[in-house]
């Protein structure tokens, strides 16, 4: 535990959410709001491969594999596309590489 407690004396921030990320950084302002519900999100202003993700998410968990057998994309494009998703607030990472709709 001597490595932690280091990095915490020396001001490191535990995270939880990438909001604590932007929080961190003073972009949480930039960031849009979270939809209500995700019935609410304009799918127009997501690009093909961001809608086919979007589209096979649900308000219950689903792995990234699953989203990657899912959607037939390589890793490195789901991880890119789901890193979009999350900031723009209309998904939300869990443990366990565990993606859901916001509620």
């Amino acid at each position: 535990s001597a490595g932690p407690h280091r990095l915490v004396q020396e001001g490191a921030k535990l995270v939880h959410h990438v909001d604590d990320i932007l929080e961190e950084f003073s972009l949480a302002h930039y960031g849009p709001d979270r939809p209500e519900s995700t019935a609410a999100v304009d799918q127009n202003t997501l690009n093909n491969e961001e809608r086919s993700i979007f589209e096979q998410l649900d308000v219950y968990p689903m792995t990234i594999d699953e989203i990657i057998h899912k959607t037939r994309l390589s890793a490195n494009t789901v991880n890119e596309l789901l890193l979009h998703l999350e900031l723009k607030g209309i998904i939300e990472a869990l443990p366990g590489k565990q993606y859901k709709k916001w509620n």
